[in-house]
Formats: structure tokens, sequence, C-alpha cells
């Protein structure tokens, strides 16, 4: 069973009337252009300085202030980092949040804003891995620690656990789901995916397409395609690990997915649709016209519509 929600602006309503995109997601949107991101996944030689200065970047810590005032907590398991929002003894649920970056960047202050507010309306527990990145560690060393992780987690709450990532945090929380599944470790209940990046092979022409078209003002093919060859080492492209759409969708989870259509991996999720089509697996589906890469976690007024949504699911 499939569902299928398209066209998402017909519910974004007031008085009967259609609502057209807000004004703060076209400012949004001009804000991440002038941040320049989508210059170095243009340009190959742009994104090789990239990666060589993160070799001298200095380790991701969450602001401690911003940390007292949203009361998270900090831990460390195989010198791992990690984050615990709302953390309690007996949850209702758990969520085992991948943040997005290419894997290669740390999250985002959005991020942390959007699952602050995430737990504050779920009153779940979240819990946030610092996994190891580009260019220091590959998906073999991420796999090896978020593994440690939720076999801990398994052992400290007795609750339905969530997967749930952003952008590449999405791809990595679609292959844990079927990494675990193999395993034969607990499955989620749940696995949620905001423009979640799925085939690191790059193959489908429809990137180069949409690319050429300027829509999405974060992302870019070719630097793309370095990060994702990095990521997978010496691991074939389209590896269930490294590109989970290549994988069994079957039992890992009810998926949910959200996505934009004014961004290249629009492509990663169709292609994910189809395939939950193929292996008759449901996908709850939603396409927003004309919202950018990772949106739902934007201070916009699509993203609180988005977690409307997403809450109903969520709470179920």
């Amino acid at each position: 069973m499939v569902r299928r929600t398209l066209n998402e602006t017909k519910l974004l309503r007031k008085g009967g009337i259609v609502i057209m995109r807000s004004w703060q997601s076209v400012a949004f949107e001009k804000l991440l252009l002038l941040r320049g991101t989508r210059k170095r996944y243009l340009d190959i030689k742009l994104m090789q300085e990239f990666i060589e200065a993160k070799y001298h970047a200095t380790p991701y810590e969450l602001n401690s202030r911003f940390q007292r005032r949203n009361n998270i907590q900090k831990a460390q398991i195989d010198e791992m980092l990690y984050y615990i929002i709302n953390e309690q003894p007996n949850p209702k649920k758990v969520i085992y949040y991948f943040h997005g970056g290419a894997y290669i960047n740390e999250p985002l202050v959005f991020h942390w804003r959007y699952l602050v507010k995430l737990a504050k309306h779920t009153d779940f527990t979240i819990v946030v891995p610092i996994y190891p990145k580009l260019p220091h560690a590959n998906h073999e060393d991420a796999f090896h620690k978020i593994h440690a992780l939720y076999e801990q987690l398994l052992q400290q709450y007795d609750a339905p656990f969530i997967f749930m990532g952003d952008s590449a945090g999405g791809g990595l929380a679609l292959a844990f789901a079927q990494d675990v599944k193999i395993i034969g470790k607990t499955k989620p209940e749940q696995v949620v995916l905001h423009s979640p990046w799925l085939d690191i092979t790059g193959q489908h022409p429809d990137y180069l397409k949409l690319q050429e078209q300027n829509i999405d003002p974060l992302l870019g093919v070719y630097g793309a395609e370095q990060l994702g060859k990095l990521w997978a080492n010496v691991q074939q492209l389209d590896y269930y690990k490294v590109s989970p759409l290549y994988g069994d969708l079957k039992d890992i989870g009810r998926i949910t997915l959200f996505v934009g259509t004014a961004e290249l991996l629009i492509v990663d999720a169709q292609m994910l649709l189809s395939k939950a089509n193929e292996q008759g697996v449901e996908i709850i589906y939603f396409e927003y016209p004309k919202m950018n890469h990772v949106f739902p976690v934007f201070p916009i007024p699509e993203a609180k519509h988005a977690m409307r949504k997403l809450l109903l699911l969520l709470m179920r």
C-alpha cells in the first residue's frame, strides 16, 4: 500500500483561498544563495579545497549556552559525541536522528532549533549522534559508531524507535534501518526522511537537467559525486550502506518522506517512491512545490505545515 500526496500547496489554505509560496521561503532561498554553498558543488577544484580545509577543522561541539537553555545533555561512546534532547527515563518513543551535511559538514543551528521544537511537540527523547565524517572517516567508521550507540540505547530505553534524518543523514537513516534488519537487531517503528540523499552513483540524467535549471540554491552534481566516492571508500557506489535506494525496503519500518520540487534530491525521492511501489511497500510521501532542500528544518511557514503533518504520523 502506497500513499502519495502531491501539490501540498493545496493544503496551505486560509479562508478557503490557496496561499502561494510564502515570502519567507523566497527570502530564505536568497539567503542560501548568498551563502555560496552551491558554488563548491559546481566546481571540483573548490570542493577539493573545501575537503582539504576540513582536515584542519576544530572538532565539533554544540554551543554550551544553547545546550543549557534547551536542557540538552552531552555524552560520548566509543569516542563519538552525541546529544540527548528531552532526556527522560521512560520516553514514549525515541528518535534516533542523523543530521545532514553531505557526510562532511556538522549540524547547523537550524537542525538544533528544529529538533528542540520536535521534542517539545512530541515529548519524545531525541538522540543525535555526531557520527564520523569525511575527510577523516568513511561510511564504515560511521556505521560502527552508530551501531554501538544504538545497542546502548536499546538497553537504556524500553520504547519504540524512530530513525530520522535529512539529506545525507536521511540516506544514513534509511541505510541503517536496512542494516539493522539484516543484522537482526530491533527494527524502528518508523523511518522519517527529509530530502534524503539515497543514490550516490549520480547516474540519473535528471540531476544534470535540474542543475542546469538552477532550481537548487544549495547543491550541485560534481561536488556531491566527489563526496559520495570518498564516503563509499572501497565499496561499490550502489552498495546499500551508501546508496540505500538499492537496498531492500521491505519490513524496515513505515517510511515517511518530505521533499521539495526545487531541489536536486527530488530525483532520489521520486526514485524511492517508484521502488516502494514496485516492492509493494507503504510510503507516506509529501512533495512540496517550489520548496528547497531540507525545507522542513528551516524557519519558514511551509516548514510549520510539514511539522503538523509529521506530528500526526509520529504520534500514532
